[in-house]
Formats: structure tokens, C-alpha cells, sequence
């Protein structure tokens, strides 16, 4: 992973992400995904292969996050926007997720995924 991320460092004003919502450098992937391995991790040094659940759509906040999830040592387990309801359920429920982010400042992100979060988990954690 040092690899991956010494590359994403070294692209710094070239673009990284294009998406409906604009364009992002490589430096700020890099200090998003600094950002979210921080907050993952914490006060431990390695999620030591957790695997974190993450619902994002397209742009640099799902890039941000995969990224981030593997610089703290998590293995991501991306839950896709588009799928109904039950498949997400699913899924988290499959990959035994040890921790799902706190998405909750996506403005499309649906009551009833939150309120299975809630029931499921008793809450979010980051």
C-alpha cells in the first residue's frame, strides 16, 4: 500500500477524480485518504485486516474512503448505491463488517438504511 499511496503522492496538482460533482488532485485524494485512515484508526497503529463497510457514491469521497480503509490496514467493503435495501443488508451482513463509517453528511443517503444501521449495529462508528 506504501507504493499505491507514495504514486498518489507524487501526481499531486494533476487530476485524479472527475466526476458530476467536479475535479479533485491527486494531493487531495492523498490528504482525504490521510484524513480517513486517521479517523479510522484512531488510537490503534493497524486495523489489522478489520473490515470496514463504507457506502459512497461515485467521486472522491468513495476514493477517499477505499484509500483510507487500506492505508489504516482494513479491508474495504464497498456497498454499492444503487442496490435495493436487502442487498445492502446483505452484504454487511456477509462481510461482517467491524465498523461502518459515518456517512451520514451524504445528502442522498436513505432513512432506512440509517435506521437498519441503527438496528443492526446500534449505530455508526468511524
Amino acid at each position: 500500500m506504501a507504493h499505491v499511496m507514495d504514486r498518489v503522492a507524487s501526481h499531486g496538482d494533476r487530476i485524479a477524480v472527475r466526476c458530476s460533482a467536479g475535479q479533485s488532485t491527486y494531493a487531495e485524494l492523498h490528504a482525504a485518504s490521510h484524513a480517513v485512515a486517521s479517523a479510522l484508526l484512531a488510537d490503534r497503529d493497524d486495523l489489522d485486516g478489520d473490515r470496514i463497510a463504507f457506502l459512497a457514491a461515485p467521486g472522491l469521497a468513495y476514493v477517499a474512503i477505499l484509500l483510507g480503509i487500506w492505508r489504516a490496514g482494513g479491508v474495504a467493503a464497498p456497498l454499492c448505491v444503487s442496490h435495493p435495501l436487502p442487498e445492502i443488508e446483505y452484504v454487511l451482513k456477509v462481510a461482517g463488517a467491524a465498523a461502518i463509517p459515518d456517512f451520514s453528511r451524504l445528502t442522498w443517503y436513505c432513512r432506512e438504511f440509517r435506521n437498519f444501521v441503527q438496528r443492526e449495529w446500534g449505530g455508526y462508528s468511524l
